[in-house]
């Protein structure tokens, strides 16, 4: 379940979350599930994800 939360890219869809696991980087809208993560909640600082059945809150990197 390893999860990197790199930002957060505001656009039409609102407010995405770019996370990167081990084989890709995908951008998911708050409120969306894609890819098996649905994200809960988005900060600057961590996004709140469910993944793989857990939630979770993931800081962000660097």
């Amino acid at each position: 379940m390893d999860v990197v939360y790199l930002g957060t890219v505001s656009g039409p869809a609102g407010r995405l979350a770019i996370l990167a696991r081990a084989d890709r980087v995908v951008a998911v809208p708050e409120g969306r599930q894609e890819e098996g993560i649905r994200v809960l909640r988005v900060s600057q600082e961590e996004v709140e994800i469910v993944i793989d059945g857990r939630k979770t809150r993931v800081r962000r990197e660097g």
